[in-house]
């Protein structure tokens, strides 16, 4: 019998049964070339088969043929031997139970324990404090705000009114303020579609979502680049400064929130919508962290702040994220808020010039910055704007980022780069 018939007898694959033949499994003779096999061979591969299923390992079904090969099977004697091997594994399948279920019973106990911290961690209705109140300007002749119809509970304000002279106005809703909406192209309902490409705006989506599309090289490549941040950060004095975190760079609030230069600070988080600020604050408040933390809800970064007020910007791939979606840069959108010793201390991704990639970005993001995705003209653009880059480091590159990367073509590489930057003087 020939290879292609046997395989067709036992409906296994030609490259299985070779697998076989080259580890000793199976013993056809080769005649021309060609494996023949006999009825020793079929007996040899009804029992592999059998074994298998009995989770049998190569070396176990090896020690089982090693009986039948030797021995005839007629030989009602050999039976002893055959069952003692078969006893033996039984004994060692009644052993991996228990230490299943000893770990089952593990994980039980570890799902409990989870889901009661859950239960006990409730998300709690949190304001902001009043220590912003001289932080609070409008943003569009920066005077000082109004404020009407507040409800502060524990000394914080949750809900109420911002308003200016000249017409400005502003909502306080559940602790985050809520900017007028605008008719960029980040207002318009088609945005949040393209941004996350689902049409339903789930709770938590804006914020967590995304990232099961995204691959362990990635998320490993990401927590370095946090943990250069986090190295850069510890040199920095925060105590009372104002810190910006807009957009997605609010995932490093979250992730390193018990950090000591965050505890004394005055944290600003913007987000592009309701969604996204509702599922980062709903995360942090579940936390039961009592901060300075001001959430505000804004499309196009014209925020209720104090001109030059802004400290440290941590810009946690949220300047490269928002180059996708529009033609100028976020900087250009938060240079009006920055102090005139202000810092970025942030984590950005490039591509190579000749990767397919940013011809895809082309094709895909019709409203992208020109020069998305490029290293030299990304550092460029930051000195003409008046930063100095004290560090570009490379963190690393991965070619195989996820799918959620919908404009990333096989075979480039995507590198991650962390800098630092400070206001010339």
């Amino acid at each position: 019998m020939k290879i292609g018939d046997f395989s067709k007898r036992f409906n296994v694959s030609t490259s299985t049964v070779r697998y076989y033949v080259e580890n000793d499994i199976l013993t056809p003779v080769k005649r021309n070339s060609q494996y023949i096999f006999t009825e020793d061979n079929l007996l040899e591969m009804e029992y592999t088969l059998k074994l298998k299923a009995y989770s049998f390992s190569m070396n176990e079904i090896k020690s089982f043929l090693h009986v039948i090969r030797l021995y005839n099977i007629s030989d009602g004697k050999i039976n002893g031997i055959l069952s003692k091997l078969l006893m033996q594994k039984k004994n060692l399948l009644i052993k991996e139970v228990r230490e299943m279920k000893r770990q089952i019973d593990s994980v039980d106990k570890e799902i409990k324990q989870m889901q009661e911290a859950g239960t006990e961690a409730c998300a709690l209705e949190d304001g902001f404090s009043f220590s912003y109140l001289n932080n609070l300007a409008c943003p569009i002749c920066d005077s000082n705000l109004n404020m009407d119809n507040l409800e502060i509970i524990n000394g914080r304000t949750l809900n109420g009114k911002l308003y200016c002279d000249c017409g400005y106005e502003a909502m306080i809703e559940n602790g985050i303020i809520v900017t007028p909406p605008d008719d960029s192209y980040a207002g318009l309902a088609d945005f949040h579609l393209e941004r996350y490409g689902y049409e339903e705006k789930f709770n938590d989506f804006p914020f967590f979502e995304y990232m099961k599309n995204i691959s362990s090289e990635a998320t490993a490549l990401l927590l370095k680049s946090y943990a250069w941040m986090d190295f850069v950060l510890t040199s920095e004095n925060t105590e009372r400064k104002i810190i910006l975190l807009p957009d997605v760079s609010a995932h490093y609030l979250y992730k390193y929130i018990d950090k000591f230069y965050f505890r004394n600070a005055l944290v600003i988080v913007s987000g592009c919508s309701r969604e996204f600020i509702n599922s980062i604050k709903m995360h942090i408040d579940a936390m039961q962290k009592e901060f300075d933390i001001m959430y505000i809800v804004n499309t196009v970064h014209r925020l209720p702040i104090k001109k030059g007020s802004v400290n440290l910007w941590i810009d946690a791939i949220a300047s490269y994220n928002f180059s996708f979606y529009h033609s100028k840069m976020l900087h250009d959108h938060l240079e009006q808020y920055m102090s005139e010793d202000a810092h970025i201390i942030g984590l950005t991704k490039y591509l190579d010039k000749s990767s397919k990639s940013l011809q895809a970005i082309r094709k895909i993001y019709k409203n992208c910055h020109k020069h998305n995705s490029k290293k030299e003209e990304f550092v460029e653009i930051l000195k003409k704007m008046g930063w100095n880059l004290d560090m570009v480091e490379e963190i690393g590159y991965t070619t195989d980022p996820g799918e959620y990367y919908d404009y990333f073509q096989k075979g480039d590489k995507h590198h991650y780069i962390g800098y630092f930057a400070q206001k010339k003087t």
